[in-house]
């Protein structure tokens, strides 16, 4: 009997473990299934998020290719700052003696151009050093006081304000500012009207 119970729970395993083990095999298709399934959804969500990376670079490349208020005011104070040189009494330049240090001074804010018609007016070399032409600062661009941008081409923008001064009266100065590759503003011309 005791052989008979072993037979009944032997044939029973046999019939019952392909049984088993099919469902085994099925359940681990099914987890193997989802995740394939999740592996493909992370690369879809991978994809999305790079479409969006790519997106928003492509707006931030748009945003950087506009002439802002920061880079207007930043070119025209730092052109300016730099235009003014410390001297001593004598009107001779302390931090640079010749011109051609000085217009290096200046770059990239402003052309070669616009560099040479200012610090060429302002400044003179001599054997001794450079030296200051005692006079008073042109009439600049006044960061508080309102100007228009027109727009010229995709990189290229005119600025143009009207200001009145004590010393200067009302003067229209009129920027041609270029943005350049990396988004940086450049003075390339500089009109009084």
């Amino acid at each position: 009997m005791k052989n008979l119970s072993y037979l009944v729970i032997i044939t029973a395993l046999i019939i019952a473990l392909p049984t088993a083990l099919s469902q085994v095999n099925a359940e681990t298709e099914v987890h193997e299934m989802d995740k394939q399934k999740n592996h493909q959804s992370e690369l879809k969500d991978k994809e999305v998020n790079i479409e969006a990376e790519v997106d928003s670079k492509e707006e931030n490349e748009q945003e950087s290719a506009t002439l802002t208020d920061k880079q207007i005011k930043y070119v025209t104070e730092e052109f300016m700052s730099r235009l003014v040189q410390e001297a001593d009494e004598n009107y001779k330049v302390k931090n640079f003696d010749t011109l051609a240090k000085l217009k290096e001074h200046f770059q990239p804010l402003a052309s070669e151009d616009v560099i040479n018609e200012f610090v060429n007016y302002f400044y003179k070399e001599q054997e001794d050093g450079l030296y200051i032409v005692p006079t008073e600062t042109p009439a600049w661009f006044i960061p508080d006081n309102d100007y228009e941008v027109e727009n010229v081409n995709e990189q290229e923008y005119v600025v143009t304000q009207t200001n009145q001064t004590e010393l200067d009266g009302t003067y229209t100065i009129v920027f041609n500012i270029q943005l350049n590759e990396d988004g940086k503003a450049t003075i390339i011309d500089v009109q009084y009207q």
